[in-house]
């Protein structure tokens, strides 16, 4: 598996420029953003899992809002690939650990289908070439930023 990292530039936000770190490794995927990094490590916006707050209000050369709303939806679905707590049955009823299980304690319910229990383990769903491609296919950052 062949891993990957780049930094893409999105385009400024409601808080300065908005970078996002795209990693694969081990066939994992991971991304991270920050918006309107400083120097010292600060950001004046948000910093991590920023999908639901980024508002790009002047769009970098690269990315337009349709690809920056299919970016954030694969990051929504495919970011920590490695650490799912749910099956894909479970997955596809919208259950999560902290809807499905025990009102007492912390058993997760087992799914009608294969009898998993969720939340027992750490499930790894694979990557599918079209997101890895997709993932190589973006355009890494020419602007300078101070980190992400």
């Amino acid at each position: 598996m062949e891993n990957v990292y780049k930094v893409v530039y999105l385009g400024a936000g409601n808080y300065g420029d908005v970078f996002c770190k795209v990693q694969i490794k081990e066939g994992e995927l991971t991304i991270s953003g920050v918006e309107g990094p400083y120097k010292n490590g600060n950001a004046r916006g948000g910093c991590g899992q920023i999908y639901d707050s980024i508002n790009i209000k002047e769009f970098s050369d690269n990315w337009d809002k349709y690809k920056v709303s299919l970016f954030i939806s694969i990051w929504k679905k495919y970011h920590l690939n490695h650490l799912n707590s749910a099956c894909k049955h479970q997955k596809e009823l919208d259950w999560t650990y902290e809807t499905h299980r025990e009102k007492i304690g912390f058993n997760g319910l087992r799914c009608p289908i294969c009898n998993y229990k969720i939340g027992s383990a750490w499930l790894k769903e694979e990557l599918p070439k079209r997101i890895i491609d997709y993932i190589k296919s973006l355009p890494e950052t020419e602007k300078e930023y101070a980190w992400v």
